[in-house]
């Protein structure tokens, strides 16, 4: 639901959304957690528990289109720009811009999605503990939420892309050379912690340089330039760790990394800091996630 803040620019109160999001990461990710404490109190069994839980999720899907129509009910389409001539260019932007995204994608795709087979094949860790590590990592997005606009208003915001980019790579690569299990895992929350802090910042600069009409557009090509390389990226890390080598991954993600920081530096440098609009609430449509 939190596409809805970037892309029709509604003016919600930060506190509001910084909520939404913790009520949002509770629903997703804590009351699983909570199954299995369910099941042993109530005596069901797994299959019913589980199944109670997909029908109530079920539900909350399909209220989901009333709960925006209320997000709506004020809002009103802005004139079309008269610009029409920029169109063209907002349109290269946008590929140039999703290009740079799917290389996030697919160096990301190489281990995250993989991330609990790597603990277990490197560290015998079970999903038991991986799980709730999972949980942890994606609770980090209501901090981030918080952080992210903070980030916008002092340094810009393709600078803050970068910046939050650069960190979390670091501890990306930094987390498939951990010598012990509780390394590796505060690695990789940190890690999650700052692709959050960066997906809303660059979802909003993409937002920002699209008109109202064409913002649609964008957020799929987006979604599907991120998603694509990731998927078949995951087939070659699952590979990768099928055949012994749990470091390789990590390095592999480097070159498609570098090329990102790259070109983003060079395409935006002594970009303006006046083009710098951030909607607080707005979230990527693929976290990617981490994906």
């Amino acid at each position: 639901m939190f596409w809805l803040f970037g892309f029709f620019r509604l003016p919600f109160d930060g506190d509001v959304e910084l909520l939404l999001v913790v009520f949002l990461g509770v629903e997703k990710y804590a009351i699983p957690l909570a199954l299995p404490a369910i099941q042993n109190i109530s005596g069901l069994g797994v299959d019913l528990v589980h199944r109670a839980f997909m029908a109530g999720v079920s539900l909350a899907v399909l209220a989901s289109p009333i709960l925006a129509s209320l997000l709506l009910r004020d809002y009103s389409e802005l004139a079309k720009n008269e610009a029409r001539q920029k169109k063209r260019g907002h349109l290269r932007t946008l590929l140039k811009f999703s290009f740079l995204n799917g290389l996030l994608g697919f160096g990301t795709g190489l281990i995250i999605p993989l991330i609990p087979t790597w603990f277990l094949l490197k560290f015998g860790v079970q999903d038991t503990y991986t799980g709730p590590l999972l949980a942890l990592a994606s609770l980090t997005v209501a901090l981030s939420a918080a952080i992210s606009p903070r980030l916008s208003r002092r340094y810009g915001l393709v600078k803050s892309i970068v910046m939050v980019q650069g960190v979390a790579t670091v501890f990306m690569i930094s987390l498939g050379f951990a010598p012990i299990p509780l390394l590796a895992a505060s690695f990789f929350v940190t890690r999650a912690g700052f692709m959050y802090m960066g997906n809303p910042l660059a979802d909003s600069y993409l937002m920002g340089i699209m008109e109202a009409q064409e913002r649609g557009l964008a957020s799929a090509v987006n979604s599907v330039m991120w998603e694509l390389p990731q998927s078949a990226s995951t087939i070659l890390g699952g590979v990768i760790l099928g055949s012994g080598s749990y470091t390789s991954p990590f390095l592999l993600v480097q070159p498609s990394f570098a090329l990102w920081f790259a070109r983003m530096i060079l395409w935006r440098r002594g970009e303006a800091s006046s083009q710098d609009v951030i909607g607080q609430g707005l979230f990527s449509l693929g976290v990617h996630e981490p994906k």
